[in-house]
């Protein structure tokens, strides 16, 4: 996959994804509250992702062949520790009246983990047909 595609899916993406919030937000106005958190949540993994890619890229093309199987499985980790990380600060600094938050992280965190997923399949299935 090249460049220009990923980030013109990733834009495509996150543009519905925006849409998708929006829409959540109509039809659950308890959840107007933390579009914030929404909005920073997306970022921090539009952000993962980006890095995720350039990483990636570089690795695949890399003689170590366990090199992109451990960005995948560090990629894991790392995200699951920022994703805490985000969840508590968030939680410390603007106090939450309820849990609508949660729901709307973990919703950000499952449609970025998809893309992701999605996008760094096609980044080694598209090296290995180049190689072929």
């Amino acid at each position: 996959m090249i460049a220009r595609t990923f980030f013109t899916n990733l834009f495509v993406f996150t543009l519905l994804w925006v849409l998708a919030l929006g829409g959540l937000m109509a039809l659950f106005p308890a959840a107007r509250y933390c579009w914030t958190m929404a909005v920073a949540a997306s970022i921090l993994f539009l952000v993962i992702c980006i890095v995720l890619f350039l990483v990636g890229k570089k690795l695949i093309s890399s003689s170590n062949k366990q090199a992109f199987t451990g960005l995948v499985m560090v990629s894991v980790f790392g995200k699951m520790v920022a994703s805490l990380a985000f969840l508590f600060a968030y939680r410390s600094l603007m106090q939450p009246k309820d849990n609508w938050f949660v729901g709307l992280f973990l919703m950000c965190y499952l449609a970025y983990t998809v893309f992701e997923v999605w996008s760094l399949y096609h980044l080694a299935v598209g090296e290995k047909a180049e190689k072929s």
